[in-house]
């Protein structure tokens, strides 16, 4: 997984939360 990939994923964590 790149830094990128990351990133992305913890976005899509906090616009959920």
């Amino acid at each position: 997984m790149t830094v990128n990939e990351f990133i992305e994923l913890n976005r899509v964590e906090l616009e959920l939360d």
